[in-house]
C-alpha cells in the first residue's frame, strides 16, 4: 500500500468552537435567513472542518461566522464547500469548507490561533 501524504497549503490545528452558518433556504420573519449552529474541528487561513449531519452540496457558496479563542469580536467569513465526509452508513459527518477572501484582520487572527496552538502541542 502506497503511503500518500495531504498537500495541504497552511497548516490545520485542531479547534472546537461554534460556527454558524447563514442558511438561506428558511424564511425567517424578521430576516428572511437564520443561522445554523455547527462544530469545528480544524481551522487553518485557508478553510476549516466541521461536524454536520446536513448534506451540503459540493462547490455551493456558504457565510459563516465563528469566535476564535484570542479573538474579541466575531469573523465573519465566506466560504466553498469542497468536501464531505461519510461514515459507513452513507450519513455525512463532516464538511470541508475554503475560505474566499480572508482579510488582513481575519487572517492575522487565524494564523495567531495557530500558531498558540502549534506552540502548545510542541510544548506537550
Amino acid at each position: 500500500m502506497d503511503d500518500v501524504k495531504e498537500k495541504r497549503k497552511y497548516i490545520r490545528v485542531p479547534i472546537y468552537i461554534e460556527i454558524y452558518i447563514e442558511e438561506s433556504n428558511y424564511k425567517n420573519r424578521q430576516t428572511g435567513k437564520r443561522d445554523i449552529c455547527f462544530y469545528t474541528s480544524d481551522i487553518s487561513v485557508g478553510g476549516i472542518s466541521l461536524a454536520s449531519p446536513v448534506t451540503f452540496d459540493v462547490g455551493s457558496e456558504i457565510s459563516t461566522r465563528f469566535k476564535l479563542p484570542n479573538a474579541e469580536k466575531p469573523i465573519h467569513l465566506v466560504g466553498k464547500i469542497v468536501r464531505q465526509q461519510f461514515n459507513g452508513d452513507n450519513y455525512v459527518e463532516g464538511i470541508g469548507v475554503e475560505f474566499n477572501g480572508v482579510g488582513f484582520e481575519d487572517k492575522k487572527l487565524i494564523e495567531e490561533y495557530v500558531k498558540i496552538v502549534e506552540d502548545y502541542v510542541v510544548q506537550i
